[in-house]
């Protein structure tokens, strides 16, 4: 009833009403402490919300990074596992390939000391060139 007749009066809520005794003026008083109060705890809610929401935010940037890195680093890792199984077949290829030059080298030596014995036997005398000679070329 008091709220409709001051509307009629066009009083706003700036406006103080019209203080009757000092226990009203009290309760007026705690009543606008009571308003700041709501007021600013209203301000640092929204504030409070606010952070919430930045934090939220960034706490969703900070995990997408976290789940990046996870994957660079199981890529360098499954990278350095190629690499090392491409280092073990090379260094079996080299094996294999030193083990075949050192056959290759002893077949060598080999070939070297009949080609020398060969060399020395058909040195050794004169007469016994003709003789190769004749063996060569049985058909002349």
């Amino acid at each position: 009833m008091s709220s409709e007749f001051l509307s009629e009066l066009h009083w706003e809520d700036g406006f103080a009403i019209p203080v009757a005794n000092q226990e009203n003026k009290i309760l007026e008083d705690q009543l606008a402490k009571l308003h700041k109060e709501k007021s600013n705890l209203q301000d640092q809610l929204r504030d409070y919300e606010d952070r919430i929401n930045s934090m939220s935010s960034h706490l969703k940037n900070v995990n997408q990074e976290f789940l990046f890195t996870q994957s660079l680093y199981k890529a360098r890792e499954c990278e350095i596992e190629s690499e090392e199984h491409f280092k073990a077949i090379a260094e079996r290829e080299l094996g294999r390939v030193k083990d075949e030059i050192q056959q290759l080298e002893k077949e060598m030596a080999i070939i070297l000391e009949r080609k020398n014995d060969k060399e020395v036997g058909v040195t050794c005398g004169p007469a016994s060139a003709p003789a190769l000679s004749r063996e060569n070329r049985p058909f002349l």
